[in-house]
């Protein structure tokens, strides 16, 4: 972007949302483009989603808990440590949501404006955020299912607005690239290996696991890959059952949009043929408050295990927060263990002038200058 992309970079054909890129680039047309306002940003981000979250679920009290395991989850340490889009998606998408829940209170156009506007920055940052319009029509049609045919004759005015943003969105479905996920999505089938498509449901699993456990699969070496994708699937498996339980069994509690919005999320990451525990970060908040302000549906029997999972979740978060803090003010750690020492040449050139390694072959010179240019 600071080039003009020209044509025959590869950036000319990269199909990535614009919004968090932009972001970068503004810090770097302002030279703040470093480390610790990137970070600032990222914090900012996240308090802005605890202030949403607190409005959503009419947290009190509980909102301390609630921000105590969010802060202790090592995918939210990761990314805001991280130059990535996920603090920045998770701010305009909660955001998006509240909004939304105040037009239906208040009925006023400036929170549809403000709920539309978050929407828009939800979609440029990730693309993903197609979820939350679907979670939107899912909520008006199970909020008006008994009279819906006269329900759309008297908002008239509401369905041409709704039927001309479709339309904008339809326009520009080949600028957002929307068709270039849907080509990644059904590749499987069109190459007949559609049976991948299944197999790949137990990694989604997998990676709830590694969100309720509070710990990457990858760092536990001492079992093997089949009995890791056992233990990591049937965890996932149970938390996210007894989500879905509290959202349909205790729906006072939780907003119905919600309930929508991590239905509809939930389908489009189970159906995307990567596995990433990074996907689930924008709703571990909403998983964590529905948790916390919901009591178990299935009775004594969990009380156990739940409180079991409490105890680890909050062990694997302190030692994920210990390890952070240590590889971040360590150079030497941090230049062995960040991205598993793949960059240590680099890191080791940069902070003490050479690598320490006896067995260093060449050092990146595009890595060295980020590193320059971002710390």
């Amino acid at each position: 972007m600071e080039k003009g992309i020209p044509l025959k970079q590869i950036a000319s054909r990269d199909f990535l949302p614009y919004g968090y890129s932009f972001l970068l680039f503004l810090l770097s047309r302002l030279h703040l483009l470093n480390a610790v306002v990137i970070i600032m940003i990222n914090i900012f981000y996240l308090c802005g989603s605890f202030y949403f979250i607190k409005k959503i679920f009419g947290l009190t009290t509980a909102v301390f808990q609630v921000m105590i395991y969010v802060l202790l989850s090592w995918l939210i340490m990761k990314s805001v440590l991280t130059a990535r889009s996920e603090m920045q998606y998770l701010f305009f998408s909660s955001g998006t949501i509240w909004f939304y829940i105040a037009f239906g209170r208040h009925r006023e156009m400036r929170w549809l404006f403000a709920a539309l506007a978050f929407f828009i920055l939800a979609l440029l940052t990730r693309t993903i955020a197609i979820s939350l319009l679907a979670a939107a029509v899912l909520d008006i049609v199970l909020a008006n299912r008994k009279n819906l045919s006269e329900r759309i004759l008297k908002h008239k005015f509401s369905l041409m607005v709704a039927l001309a943003g479709l339309a904008l969105l339809i326009y520009f479905f080949s600028t957002l690239k929307f068709g270039d996920y849907i080509h990644y999505a059904i590749r499987p089938f069109q190459s007949g290996q559609g049976w991948a498509f299944f197999l790949l449901f137990p990694g989604h699993l997998s990676d709830l696991g590694e969100v309720f456990l509070n710990t990457p699969s990858s760092k536990i070496n001492f079992l093997p890959v089949v009995v890791k994708l056992i233990i990591f699937g049937l965890v996932g498996l149970y938390c996210f059952g007894r989500i879905v339980s509290a959202i349909f069994l205790k729906p006072i509690q939780t907003p119905r949009i919600v309930g929508c919005y991590i239905i509809m999320y939930s389908v489009i990451i189970f159906c995307w043929p990567f596995l990433d525990s990074r996907f689930w970060l924008p709703l571990i908040p909403f998983w964590i408050s529905i948790l916390m302000s919901s009591s178990s549906p299935i009775g004594k029997i969990t009380s156990v295990p739940i409180s079991m999972g409490k105890w680890i979740y909050l062990t694997t978060g302190v030692f994920a927060l210990t390890y952070y803090t240590f590889t971040s003010f360590n150079k030497q750690a941090i230049s062995v263990r960040q991205d598993a020492g793949i960059w240590r040449n680099e890191y080791e050139t940069y902070f003490f002038g050479k690598p320490l390694s006896d067995t260093a072959s060449r050092v990146d010179p595009v890595a060295l200058k980020w590193l320059k240019k971002m710390n």
